[in-house]
């Protein structure tokens, strides 16, 4: 289902130069990435079998592109699109960590948990993004 956008191609901000994309990247990708450890340290007193930190990034950052996919389609920004989806989302968004903990829980024998921790990282990011995209169709509206 597409949304109009709230402005027309005609009035879009040319695109950027490889330059300040190549900057718009970065900077959004450190942010995400500090955010992203932050969340690990911050939340790993909890003492859960699988990594909270991690889920919570990947759920944040499933709930926030649903969010863009709406914002980006109503006010298209190349350069917000660079910083906010590519960079900040990819920064704090990790699919390398959370392969990185299933196949840890899988050494360890812990097949029940690691098909459950598969299972609620996937299946809730896919969630939170559907959530998201309705939020953003609310908001947007």
């Amino acid at each position: 289902m597409s949304v109009p956008p709230l402005v027309s191609p005609s009035a879009v901000i040319p695109p950027l130069s490889p330059w300040a994309q190549w900057a718009a990247v970065c900077l959004g990708g450190g942010v995400g990435a500090v955010m992203r450890w932050r969340l690990v340290v911050g939340l790993a007193s909890l003492g859960w079998p699988i990594a909270p930190g991690i889920l919570v990034a990947n759920l944040l950052g499933g709930l926030c592109i649903g969010f863009s996919i709406v914002a980006f389609q109503r006010m298209p920004s190349e350069g917000l699109q660079l910083l906010l989806v590519t960079g900040l989302l990819g920064g704090l968004t990790t699919f390398s960590s959370f392969s990185g903990e299933s196949l840890g829980l899988m050494i360890k024998g812990q097949w029940g948990v690691a098909i459950l921790h598969t299972l609620v990282h996937v299946c809730g990011a896919l969630f939170a993004a559907a959530l998201g995209w309705q939020i953003g169709r609310w908001v947007l509206a």
